[in-house]
């Protein structure tokens, strides 16, 4: 009984270190992203982890490569495919190095330097740089007294570097170290679905301009074209909510996710905005299982902006047979239209109707944070301009510690603002 008991307990700590825990470089940890509304399905794994499923509960794992076959022997993990196989389980390397330039005590708040041999505050002055281009750089920073991890506001381009600035504290200024935790997978991962989504997008232009100009007698060439355009915007909504969901586990630190909210949107016009139903045209293509006299129809329309975008258009189109909510693959540009095509069943062709839905909140709201990020960026952007100006500068000045101070001060506030920024306007993205 004894021995059993031992092997149990040997089991359960097996376990637990071949279960990765720790606070994650990329993203936020699974259970954390089941608190933002993620299904099973949807979780993201940092770099070098890969996603297994619980047998008792069915709730997602994030594990190393090299424990997955252990993790399902043990009967803890159900089985997945041999897709892990093929990736890479030794040591990743990182996509990114980091510098320190410089380190400067904490201006005093009565205006002079703390000379009290105690631990103090620092602003170390840093310069990442990328070997391939990084979404979101993590930088850590350790001393004898402190660790923080840095989650810099803009990404850096492959082969650039880019200057920050960060507060910590230490006793002895010579223990500070920096490194990046940034090792790709993400943003390998999320290149890889804008690359895919630039892909589609350029598929559906070209598509929809087939349909500018048609007539009665090109039937046969708008029921081809509008069941392209159909399965393109599909996989066009289907991969942006996945790059949106990486991009929210990407930005959230794990200490907002508990009062993050999805903010409710009430139905609102779009101002400015029309939609115009150009034509309907019998399919060439019908279901198998179509019901009689109820046949497939195309129809094209046309959305037009006035002074503002429409942010993430969602049609409903209506028959005496159906209703379904379209969503469109992209934006409708200031002061453009686009013409589009939807499929619907219908008994009477005259019965159908399409419409913009109400969703005024839900783009003013994407156009004020995009519009928030953007300043932010720019703010953010000019303070680090000055920072690595003061800092190579020759002779330095007397007021030296006390520029440095404000500007890592500054830079902190708006990269935690930019951060928090991006992370409301991906929520919202992903509530909608």
């Amino acid at each position: 009984m004894f021995s059993k008991i031992i092997l149990l307990i040997v089991f359960c700590m097996s376990i637990t270190i071949l279960l990765d825990n720790s606070a994650f470089a990329d993203v936020v940890s699974p259970k954390k992203q089941m608190k933002l509304n993620f299904s099973s399905d949807d979780v993201v794994c940092k770099e070098g982890l890969i996603r297994v499923t619980n047998v008792n509960d069915n709730h997602p794992a994030c594990v190393k490569i090299s424990s997955v076959t252990k993790l399902i022997k043990f009967g803890w993990a159900l089985p997945i495919n041999d897709v892990f196989s093929a990736m890479n389980s030794g040591e990743i390397q990182s996509v990114g190095t980091v510098k320190i330039l410089d380190t400067v005590k904490v201006f005093g708040n009565s205006g002079i330097l703390d000379p009290k041999p105690r631990v103090v505050g620092y602003n170390v002055i840093l310069e990442a740089c990328a070997k391939s281009t990084v979404r979101s750089p993590e930088i850590v920073v350790v001393s004898d007294s402190e660790a923080k991890r840095v989650k810099l506001a803009e990404r850096i381009e492959i082969d650039t570097c880019q200057t920050t600035a960060v507060q910590i504290k230490s006793a002895n200024p010579e223990s500070i170290k920096a490194t990046m935790t940034n090792k790709g997978g993400i943003t390998a991962k999320i290149t890889s679905l804008e690359n895919k989504i630039s892909g589609l997008e350029q598929n559906i232009a070209s598509e929809r301009a087939k349909l500018s100009g048609v007539t009665n007698d090109t039937t046969s060439t708008i029921s081809d074209t509008t069941q392209k355009i159909v399965e393109l915007r599909n996989n066009i909504t289907k991969t942006k909510d996945e790059l949106n969901r990486y991009k929210l586990a990407l930005y959230v630190e794990p200490t907002e996710i508990s009062g993050l909210k999805f903010k409710p949107f009430l139905e609102s016009p779009i101002d400015g905005s029309s939609l115009t139903k150009l034509s309907v045209h019998k399919s060439n293509i019908q279901p198998q299982t179509q019901l009689k006299n109820i046949l497939m129809y195309n129809s094209l329309f046309q959305i037009c902006a006035k002074d503002k975008a429409i942010h993430a258009p969602e049609i409903l189109v209506t028959s005496d047979f159906e209703t379904q909510s379209v969503r469109l693959a992209d934006d409708i540009s200031p002061n453009s239209c686009q013409i589009n095509s939807v499929q619907i069943s219908t008994e009477n062709p005259q019965s159908i109707s399409i419409s913009l839905k109400n969703k005024g909140d839900i783009s003013s709201s994407i156009d004020e944070l995009e519009k928030k990020v953007s300043d932010l960026q720019e703010k953010i952007k000019t303070e680090k301009q000055r920072l690595e100006i003061l800092i190579h500068q020759t002779p330095r000045s007397l007021t030296y510690d006390l520029e440095v101070t404000k500007l890592t001060e500054n830079i902190e506030h708006l990269r935690n603002d930019l951060n928090r920024a991006k992370v409301e306007m991906f929520s919202v993205l992903n509530a909608r």
